[in-house]
């Protein structure tokens, strides 16, 4: 059905041991995909793939992912589907998200939302936000995610992230 939905996307097919896209798709959006997965793998097919799919996520370079979102709303309830911001959409099992995963890996660990660090920029940030007491917005973030978040930090372009991190660390 993605592929219905339009060949100008590209769409992601993530599985336990990497990406895999078609072979077919833009060098342009080909190093996208390799600048965002550290294993990436071409099909000519998706039907190829054997493995299962932990996510599949769409980059569209024309900014339609709100409108591609929508357009996927008969999956609303069956699968966990979000625009983190007009180029990226996220598709998982419906609850697997951010925070569900955090949710887990505390409880696996044994560590409390005040002992979590969040940081987020876009809509598949949002449900990471609940999990923290220190959870961060950047300041370039979509504004539902800064309503979510405790605090605001630095934008992406300061290195926000890796500041925050060595400014708390040195309060120790």
């Amino acid at each position: 059905m993605l592929e219905e939905i339009s060949l100008d996307h590209t769409i992601i097919a993530c599985t336990r041991s990497g990406a895999v896209v078609k072979g077919n798709i833009p060098k342009e959006e080909a190093a996208i995909v390799r600048g965002s997965y550290a294993q990436v793998r071409q099909v000519s097919d998706f039907n190829e793939i054997k493995d299962d799919f932990v996510k599949i996520t769409i980059h569209d370079p024309l900014l339609r992912c709100m409108e591609t979102r929508e357009k996927l709303s008969q999956f609303f309830e069956s699968a966990y589907i979000v625009a983190s911001e007009a180029a990226w959409i996220d598709i998982a099992n419906a609850n697997v998200h951010k925070g569900t995963t955090v949710g887990y890996l505390q409880s696996l660990l044994n560590v409390t939302p005040d002992e979590t660090l969040a940081f987020g920029d876009g809509y598949n940030d949002i449900e990471l936000m609940t999990r923290s007491t220190y959870s961060f917005a950047v300041r370039n973030a979509v504004p539902e995610l800064k309503a979510a978040a405790n605090f605001i930090t630095r934008s992406n372009e300061e290195d926000a992230v890796m500041e925050t991190i060595i400014k708390l660390l040195s309060l120790q």
